[in-house]
């Protein structure tokens, strides 16, 4: 049998990776959350119409950035993300330290949303406001 050959569960692995786009749009995901469904009122108050130049320049940064962490992707062949990288460039204890702030980050942004949620719910359904949680 022929080393360079993969074998049908390796075949499936490989078919499973992100792609480039995929990698790309993911990264996008990330650094965008859930501001984008919050911030553009708060931006528009403050500066009016010079807002959109502000929102399209934001997202032209965002795409230069995914397209970065994308590429950087294309260099692992494990999934890991900025574990990964800063494990093979730094070291475990860089590495360690960045996913377990990776960890509170994603803890924080689900506490955080979560917070959102309600003033947003109680804009749509008045009956929030009346709704009370705890003792």
């Amino acid at each position: 049998m022929d080393a360079t050959k993969l074998t049908a569960q390796e075949q499936e692995q490989e078919k499973a990776k992100f792609s480039f786009s995929g990698a790309t749009l993911y990264g996008i995901n990330a650094v965008i959350g859930s501001g984008i469904f919050l911030l553009p009122q708060k931006i528009y108050k403050g500066l009016g119409p010079a807002s959109l130049a502000v929102m399209l320049g934001t997202a032209l940064l965002v795409i230069l950035l995914a397209v970065c962490l994308a590429e950087t992707a294309g260099y692992f062949n494990k999934n890991g993300g900025a574990f990964q990288y800063s494990k093979a460039a730094f070291g475990d204890f860089v590495g360690f330290n960045v996913g377990f702030s990776r960890l509170g980050r994603n803890h924080h942004r689900l506490v955080s949303n979560g917070c959102r949620l309600c003033p947003t719910l109680r804009h749509y359904l008045p009956g929030f406001y009346s709704l009370r949680i705890g003792p």
